[in-house]
This record gives C-alpha cells, structure tokens and sequence, in this order.
C-alpha cells in the first residue's frame, strides 16, 4: 500500500527537525555543563541561612546547617514508580510555615523507601506515631552538597508540577541535586560530538 503524500510529507518534516535537533542539542547541553565547571571551580560554601539571604548566582553548593523535611517531600517518577524525591530545606528552627525557598532533589534509594513508606501510612494515628518515632530521620540537620538546576537541566513542566503540590514553595525556589558536581570532561565531549553531529545533520545534508 503507497504512502499518501502526506504522510510522507509529515514523516520528511519529523526527520528534519531531528536533524535540526540533535546538534544543537548537544551544544547547548554541552555548553551549559562546561560554563557550570569554569564558573565554579570550588563548591560555594555557606550556611543554608546564609544561602537564602544572599542568593548566589554559584550552581555548585555546600550548604551547611540545613534542615531537611522529608514529611513534605514530594516524588517523581514515571507510571507510578518513584525514581526522585524533592524535599524541603530550610533553616534549622525556622517557623513551620516558613515559606519553602530550595528542596534536595535526590535518587536515593534509602530515601525512595522511607517516602513509601510514609505514603503507605493511612491514618493519622499511624502518620502522629511514625513521627514520634523516627523524627531525627524526617527532620535531619545536616550539610548538602550538590547542583542547583538551571537552563536545560530544569524541567518547567516539573517545577509547575511540584509547586501545585507544595503551595508553601516561593516562586523562584531552588533545586539542588544532592550529590553533583560539574563535569568538565562530559561538556567537552558532548561540544566534540557536536561537530561531527553538525556536519553530518546540516552541511553534509545540503551539499
């Protein structure tokens, strides 16, 4: 059975713009990451009082003396499966309706399994007693280390998505991934692949 002429239109436009794309982006990815490792060469360290009064433009963190909330974390993940959690940082003895100003983004598989596990708590009773029980787990102090996201490497679809679920958020709250650092071999890798990317996508195509 022949194609109609517009599919086949529908399916050269598709394939065009993914010639389109994909050189592009890996140059924006790759320069994103390369300007985040010249840029912060050392982490910014501070407190996390000191953080939110301050608000630095540096993307690599090391905020000490930072309260974590893991009661009003928030999960991510695709079809059901948990593979992220957000939770609230603040300053230590902040008022608990402080407003949110940065969660830890984290894919921890210890913190995965204690989010299920206070999810899977039904009543108030149960959620009153776990508390009680494990509030040093769910109220930690302690120093976190990591990426602020920015640029490409921040979901807007996301950031919507979880300031519908914690209306305590500020508007321009940060997310931190615990645990990255700038990775300067990444970004020059991806800025070479997209020469080759490039020529083959664009100048190769069209001479």
């Amino acid at each position: 059975m022949r194609k109609s002429p517009a599919v086949g239109l529908s399916g050269f436009i598709r394939f065009g713009l993914i010639r389109l794309i994909i050189p592009l982006a890996l140059l924006v990815a790759g320069g994103q990451k390369f300007y985040t490792a010249v840029t912060n060469r050392q982490p910014y360290s501070a407190t996390f009082a000191e953080y939110i009064r301050t608000k630095p433009d540096n993307k690599w963190v090391e905020l000490k003396e930072t309260q974590l909330n893991f009661l009003r974390s928030i999960s991510m993940g695709v079809g059901g499966a948990v593979s992220e959690v957000y939770i609230p940082m603040r300053v230590p003895g902040a008022p608990p309706d402080a407003k949110i100003e940065a969660l830890m983004l984290t894919k921890d598989p210890t913190v995965i399994e204690m989010f299920k596990r206070l999810k899977a708590l039904s009543t108030k009773q149960e959620i009153e007693d776990y508390v009680e029980k494990n509030r040093e787990q769910l109220f930690p102090t302690r120093t976190v280390s990591g990426l602020t996201k920015f640029g490409i490497d921040s979901d807007s679809s996301k950031r919507e998505k979880i300031a519908k679920l914690n209306p305590g958020l500020t508007g321009e709250f940060a997310v931190i991934e615990e645990g990255k650092s700038p990775e300067l071999a990444l970004s020059i890798v991806l800025l070479v692949l997209a020469i080759p990317a490039a020529w083959l996508c664009w100048i190769r195509r069209t001479s």
